[in-house]
Formats: C-alpha cells, structure tokens, sequence
C-alpha cells in the first residue's frame, strides 16, 4: 500500500511541475500569435488586403486573384480567377518582421481569358510581395515584388 501511495505522490508531484513548465510556455507561445497576428494585419493593411479574408499563415487557402486590365474592356475591368494563396511572416528581431503574400494560378485560367497573358514554363503562375514590418514605429514597406504579370495589367 506504500508504494502505491509514494508512486501516486511521485506522479502527482511530476504532473504539477510539468504543468508548471509548460503554463510558461503557453505564455509565450500565446504572445507570439498575438505579434504574428499583429505583423500580419500591418502587411495585409499596407498590402490593400482585407484581414478578415486570411485564415491562417504558413497554410495555403482558396483565393479569389482580380486582375485589372489594360486597356479596360466594355464588359468589366476586372477579371477574377480562382487560385492559392499564402501569408508568410518570418521573424528576424524582436520588433521587425518580414511577410511575405503569394498569389498562385493556373496558367491555363488566366490565358483562356486574357488576351496576350503571357505563356507560363509550368502548368502554374505565381506572384509575391515581400514586406518589412517594424513593430517600433507600427510601420511597413514593400521589399520587392516578383513574379508573373502581363505588361498591360496591374493587380487589382
């Protein structure tokens, strides 16, 4: 009956100091999705990019890609195509950030509708934006811009 006692203090004993460390951890894993989420929300701001449409970062998710173009068409300016999209945010100090957002298609999607979309090498296209935020001042620029996009358009 005494080893069974002193077993279950043991491992009670463990359970809170385990639970102890790991509350610690949850702090700070807590705070840290707090800043993504901030640094995310300033990039996707500056961006033009509406917060509520971006479930989640690091994880592809369905988006709507609108593409103005130009010379504009009787019809509508805008064409949309269905496509990928992904928010990166990678930390580099305590206060600065680098996010990154990627727009992927279907190469064949946006040539069917667009007259002189420019061939793509692979069955997709792809454009990012890079940019630096810094939580010092609540600022963000625009780092570089790559990718696909015919000369006569421009995002939308």
């Amino acid at each position: 009956m005494f080893r069974w006692k002193a077993l279950s203090l043991i491992v009670v004993g463990v359970t809170m100091l385990l639970t102890a460390c790991g509350g610690g951890n949850d702090t700070n894993t807590d705070e840290e999705a707090t800043t993504r989420a901030r640094v995310l929300e300033l990039a996707a701001i500056f961006a033009g990019d509406l917060v509520s449409h971006i479930p989640y970062t690091d994880e592809y998710y369905d988006c709507v890609i609108f593409v103005k173009v130009a010379p504009e068409p009787p019809a509508s300016p805008l064409r949309d195509v269905a496509g990928r999209c992904l928010w990166t945010v990678e930390k580099q100090t305590d206060k600065t950030w680098v996010v990154t957002f990627r727009e992927t298609w279907f190469c064949s999607d946006w040539a069917a509708q667009i007259e002189g979309y420019p061939d793509c090498n692979e069955l997709t296209g792809f454009h990012e934006w890079e940019y630096f935020v810094d939580l010092t001042d609540n600022s963000t620029t625009q780092l570089d811009d790559r990718g696909q996009f015919a000369p006569d358009m421009s995002p939308g």
